[in-house]
């Protein structure tokens, strides 16, 4: 049985497009934003209602858009598709085929007025202060912000800022155009794990599976107090590869310890690590949970990970998602 691919993409609320020759979204909750690749012809057709029946117009591609434009793309198979990216255009390139770069809701942060501050609150009172146009989603993590300087920064490099200094994510949710900014894996998008059965749905992989006692990490663990100062402790493989995590106003060292080796416990499980390629449908994104489920090997059956990062491709080579394979859960 075969598959019509098929696309919606609406341009400023105005141009909706039911062709592509390639799309590229990727999609991590390691960067601060989604980003999205279009490829059309340069030239299209303009078809509107006029008082004697139908107006066909042909036009170039950049006579039309501009940056800025607001930009929606759904994706999927006989018609039936669904939300894979809302954003801005950012760049066009007039290329062939005809290039639109795109950037989700970060576009419109990126280009707000710089700030020069030195602030000292929390870090929901940073992000209220300035970042007061956008929702942002709940559960801020109770964090102290000590002469925290802010030397000409837009609210897009206030974020990356805060990522770098105290190991938070920060992204935009699809679903309700909110933004999470918290640790690394503390909310999932999807509670409910999206389904993937490597005889069915999976075109391929690259996974290795793992024993427990096979696997090197050394954690380490970092408690960020609320004068800005910093408590730093190692456990696990000295040869194993590096897990930086953070926690916050944790002054006791063998609590510290106790927390990292749990965290080391987590991290050195048995199961799959790489990625796989599945077709478009279901659909997953970054921060989703996934269960993978493979007839050869039935004692595997439910385990759930979430995925780190995801790149869909649509286009004449079919419609695929790479999934990275993050924590299990």
């Amino acid at each position: 049985m075969s598959y019509l691919l098929t696309c919606n993409i609406l341009i400023d609320n105005k141009y909706r497009l039911n062709f592509a020759k390639e799309v590229e979204i990727n999609s991590s909750w390691q960067t601060l934003g989604d980003t999205c690749i279009i490829k059309i012809p340069t030239k299209g057709v303009l078809v509107s209602k006029g008082e004697n029946g139908q107006n066909v117009e042909r036009f170039s591609f950049g006579e039309r858009f501009e940056t800025g434009m607001s930009i929606e793309v759904n994706l999927g198979y006989d018609g039936n598709n669904k939300p894979c990216f809302v954003g801005y255009i950012k760049a066009i390139k007039p290329t062939i085929p005809f290039e639109l770069h795109c950037e989700d809701a970060v576009y419109e942060l990126k280009r707000e007025k710089a700030i020069s501050k030195v602030f000292t609150g929390t870090l929901k009172g940073l992000l209220s202060e300035y970042l007061s146009g956008v929702e942002i989603a709940k559960n801020i993590p109770d964090v102290t912000l000590s002469n925290f300087v802010l030397n000409k920064v837009t609210p897009a490099e206030i974020l990356e800022k805060v990522k770098d200094s105290y190991g938070l994510s920060a992204y935009y949710k699809p679903a309700s155009q909110t933004l999470f900014v918290g640790l690394p894996y503390s909310e999932f998008e999807n509670y409910e794990p999206v389904y993937f059965d490597f005889q069915k749905n999976v075109v391929s992989d690259s996974l290795e599976y793992r024993k427990a006692e096979d696997v090197k990490i050394k954690v380490k663990a970092i408690s960020i107090l609320k004068n800005n100062q910093k408590i730093e402790i190692e456990v696990g493989d000295a040869d194993g590869e590096i897990r930086t995590l953070h926690t916050y106003n944790e002054t006791d060292t063998k609590k510290l310890r106790s927390w990292a080796e749990s965290q080391l416990g987590r991290l050195k499980y048995e199961g799959y690590s790489g990625n796989i390629t599945a077709f478009g449908l279901p659909y997953v994104r970054h921060s989703s949970a996934v269960s993978l489920y493979d007839e050869r090997y039935e004692e595997r059956a439910g385990q759930v990970y979430i995925v780190d990062s995801v790149r869909t491709t649509w286009g004449t080579s079919g419609f695929r998602r790479l999934i990275e394979l993050g924590k299990k859960v």
